[in-house]
Order: structure tokens, then sequence, then C-alpha cells
């Protein structure tokens, strides 16, 4: 990996959850990809209209309730959060906040939060990188 002998040291021993000398190649896996470099990062998103209609709603929605980026990432231990953690999290904070004003806006809604996501997961994660670069 490149690393020099005490950085795999302190690698390996951090995911040595239970302490007994032996890695799970699964939670390997989620370390080095959650290092990766490889997120969609500045690509241009061809977006039809009614794409960047939805994704600005969304924009605007977490920046109504001030919902960041770090604020809905901070609970992961890596940089992503699967497709249907995600969508729960958003589509439950949608629905909380129709309930707590009494505002019945039906433009923001699951389908939204579900196409958007859908054009930026990888493997069923979606990296917060990726959220951020789709946001604009």
């Amino acid at each position: 990996m490149g690393l020099d002998k005490t950085s795999n040291i302190i690698l390996f021993k951090s995911i040595d959850y239970d302490k007994v000398d032996k890695i799970k190649i699964e939670d390997l896996i989620l370390v080095i990809d959650s290092y990766r470099n490889d997120n969609l990062g500045e690509q241009n998103f061809a977006m039809d209209t009614s794409t960047k209609k939805n994704v600005k709603l969304l924009k605007n929605f977490l920046e109504k309730n001030v919902l960041s980026l770090d604020l809905i990432y901070e609970n992961t231990y890596y940089n992503y959060m699967t497709f249907n953690e995600l969508k729960s999290f958003l589509v439950h904070g949608i629905d909380n906040y129709k309930r707590f004003t009494n505002y019945n806006d039906p433009q923001i809604d699951e389908a939204i939060v579900d196409n958007i996501l859908s054009a930026i997961k990888r493997e069923d994660k979606i990296f917060k990188n990726d959220l951020k670069n789709y946001l604009g």
C-alpha cells in the first residue's frame, strides 16, 4: 500500500477491533475505500431541467434546516453512508419538517431524494464528496 512500517502497524492495529491479531477483509476494504481518491470529484453531471430543479429543492431544504453535510455524516465511521441510511435520514428529516411546521410542500419528497441519491451512488454507497459535488 506504499506505507512505511509504522503506518502499517497503526493501520492494522486500528482495524483489529477485537484485538485478536486478526483483521476482517471487509473492514480492511472499507478503510482502504474510505481513503481512495476516485470519488466522482469535479465531474460535470449531465442533468436535465427536472433533475436540476430536484437538486435545487434538496439543497434548499438542507439549507433551510441548517443540515450541513458535516452534520449528516458526523456519525459515520467512514466518509460515506449506504444508500438506504442516507435516504432514510433525509426522508425522515423532510417528514419531520413538514409535521412540525405544518408545511405541506409537495415539491420535496421521497421520490426526489431517491432520484438524486441513485444518480451518485457507487455500490450502494453515497460518499460525502460525491453528494457535495452533486449538490454544487
